[in-house]
């Protein structure tokens, strides 16, 4: 077994870090997306969400922590039926489509260096290579944001938690239409998942940890 890291310092050691940024879309994001016009949504809220994440992707990356963009591409032939029932692709209600605008990132954008990973399902895992790539960068820890913290958040790091990668959440860097659900994901992360922080936090550790 490996020696188990306890500090959070030692955790987020860019060596064996990797800030997974997931859903920044416009059809989860942007006012004219699919949720902001079914649910309706806080455009300056999301903007300072995507801010946040582009800062904090910034510095990770100077530092040396790999940066991983995941995608949702939900097109209804890559779905399976109980994810097309209850998520309203069998009504016409159609998001993130491939080749679309509202699969696009919102307000940020993946560095030459940076990886892309597409999903259809909620976790980021789930029938993808991402656990292939974080194992050939030698990766122990994953710092997981974007949207919504209830969903794909939390599907993704508790995936990450059960194949047995530490998890930390920026709390500043991940939201939800739904406030209460948003502090339950991270009050369990807290409990038994993993660790909750702020990108402040993260930012300051990592600035000045240039790599050549």
């Amino acid at each position: 077994m490996d020696k188990i890291l306890y500090e959070l310092t030692d955790k987020i050691n860019p060596i064996h870090t990797a800030v997974l940024v997931v859903d920044l879309q416009n059809d989860f994001c942007a006012p004219e997306g699919y949720v902001g016009q079914r649910f309706g949504c806080d455009p300056q809220a999301n903007e300072s969400l995507a801010k946040r994440n582009l800062e904090l992707t910034e510095v990770a990356r100077r530092a040396g922590v790999l940066i991983i963009w995941i995608q949702a591409i939900y097109d209804p032939e890559h779905l399976s039926a109980p994810m097309i029932m209850k998520g309203g692709q069998s009504n016409n209600e159609k998001r993130c489509l491939d080749g679309t605008w509202g699969a696009e990132f919102y307000n940020v954008e993946p560095k030459e260096k940076d990886l892309v990973i597409q999903k259809h399902r909620y976790s980021a895992f789930s029938g993808t290579s991402l656990d292939n790539h974080l194992r050939r960068h030698a990766i122990k820890t994953t710092v997981i944001t974007g949207v919504s913290t209830n969903i794909c958040v939390e599907s993704t790091l508790r995936e990450a938690f059960n194949l047995g990668y530490y998890v930390v959440i920026p709390r500043d860097c991940v939201a939800g239409n739904n406030e209460k659900l948003h502090e339950a994901t991270l009050q369990n992360v807290e409990f038994l998942l993993g660790d909750v922080t702020e990108s402040s936090s993260l930012i300051e550790h990592w600035s000045g940890m240039k790599t050549g």
